[in-house]
């Protein structure tokens, strides 16, 4: 069981390592099956199953996990995006090599070649990550690598399990959201419900444009992981003293499908500085989870009344 941040990191190191040699040594077989058409296609096969169902997954999952804690804590966002770039030229690369269908002649030559080069940009991608992230992760006092660690491997195992389902590309983002709800709630029951909760925030975040519809089953997700019922939670810890003259947006007779746009037009139209207070019939504390996915360290959140008919937060943006 990995419990420092040291073995998390180490943990980290292996994985990559073992991601490197898979692809390294599939795509060493390709070359030495230059020539031999049906050897060539068994081994072009076996690097693109590797990497369907381990490098992207690991991919995948870094992308919310590792991914995001060095943007926030390290604020390394341009070299995050150039590391993602990298996943999409992956992936780019992996579709060509999987439409090749006849192995012969000049395509030989052109399959080898993807193959190298896709094994190439992996290994620097890979070094890069580990010198310009994961040791900087080690180092910051203010990242808890164990959980970090903990986190993505819950997504990977996600993503493991989406990539190796029937028809896994049809519906692929319907099929994500269904697996992502299905490991959040093994890990509330385990006890990890804010782990939970944050993991399904984050997907809310992702989904909630072009999928509405995906969007409220994590937001229905969101609020069995927070209820108190559940939870055995008393009063929120940031509970403050009395209420202020301060603008209000009661939400207790909206609509359910347009609160959550209400609530966050209302945040984005504050001055920095400024607050308002949410008046709604139940803890909304699902919603504290889904401002920490969409407005990290840019908001403010103290509750004012805790039920249990009225719940009164007062929310404001700092900056």
């Amino acid at each position: 069981m990995i419990e420092t941040e040291e073995e998390a990191y180490q943990a980290m190191l292996r994985h990559h390592h073992g991601l490197v040699d898979g692809v390294k040594s599939r795509s060493f077989a390709i070359g030495a099956s230059l020539g031999s058409q049906e050897s060539l296609g068994t081994r072009v096969a076996d690097l693109v199953n590797f990497m369907e169902l381990e490098v992207i997954p690991h991919a995948e999952a870094e992308e919310h996990s590792i991914y995001q804690v060095a943007v926030e804590v390290l604020e390394l966002g341009e070299l995050i995006g150039s590391m993602i770039d990298e996943h999409r030229q992956l992936q780019g690369q992996l579709e060509a090599l999987k439409a090749v269908k006849d192995f012969n002649g000049d395509i030989e030559v052109a399959v080898v070649d993807a193959a190298k080069r896709i094994s190439e940009l992996f290994s620097r991608h890979v070094i890069d990550e580990n010198e310009e992230i994961l040791g900087r992760l080690l180092s910051n006092p203010d990242v808890d690598l164990v959980e970090v660690l903990r986190e993505m491997e819950q997504l990977f195992g996600a993503a493991q399990l989406l990539a190796r389902s029937p028809g896994a590309h049809l519906d692929r983002e319907k099929n994500l959201v269904s697996v992502i709800i299905e490991f959040a709630e093994q890990l509330a029951q385990l006890g990890y419900r804010d782990l939970a909760s944050k993991g399904t925030a984050t997907a809310w975040s992702i989904v909630k444009d072009d999928h509405p519809n995906l969007a409220n089953r994590l937001t229905a997700a969101l609020h069995r992981f927070t209820s108190s019922a559940e939870t055995g939670l008393n009063a929120p810890e940031d509970l403050v003293g009395p209420m202020n003259e301060e603008p209000e947006l009661d939400v207790r007779e909206m609509p359910a499908q347009i609160r959550h746009s209400s609530i966050f037009n209302t945040f984005r139209s504050l001055k920095p500085g400024s607050v308002f207070v949410l008046i709604n019939d139940h803890d909304p504390k699902p919603l504290k989870y889904q401002f920490e996915a969409e407005h990290s360290g840019e908001f403010s959140w103290k509750y004012l009344t805790t039920g249990p008919e009225v719940w009164r937060v007062q929310i404001g943006k700092v900056k």
